[in-house]
């Protein structure tokens, strides 16, 4: 009985080549897949942020996250606030500049208010009447 034809193994390629394959939109392809038919997840960026990474499940699902002893650990992110109003209070761009008493007057009550509201409001008053044109 004849022996069977020794199987050739397939030539080797050098790392130098398997980096530049893997930096082909073929090798990057073919990268995904091997992996796909794993069923391991895909791990990436984005830019909205740069401190974290994204897991791509194979159902496609996606979580932010970061690794932790070679562990993914997601990361819950607040929704989004909504961009802030602009200041109902603004005066008109032909509005007078404050007098200098009125802005001592303003001043000496900031240094005396005792409660953070009425010193936010006493700070946006000054604002106004200084940045005023």
């Amino acid at each position: 009985m004849p022996l069977p034809a020794k199987k050739q193994a397939a030539p080797a390629m050098s790392l130098d080549d398997i980096v530049a394959f893997s930096q082909t939109p073929e090798g990057r392809a073919q990268t995904i897949a091997h992996i796909q038919r794993h069923g391991g997840p895909l791990y990436g960026t984005d830019p909205k942020y740069p401190d974290l990474i994204v897991e791509v499940s194979p159902d496609g699902t996606r979580r932010l996250g970061r690794l932790v002893n070679r562990k993914f650990i997601e990361c819950i992110i607040p929704a989004a606030k909504e961009p802030a109003s602009p200041d109902k209070t603004a005066l008109p761009a032909d509005h007078p500049p404050m007098s200098p008493d009125n802005l001592g007057k303003l001043a000496h009550g900031l240094a005396k208010s005792k409660t953070r509201v009425l010193a936010d409001k006493l700070t946006k008053k000054i604002t106004r009447g200084f940045y005023t044109k």
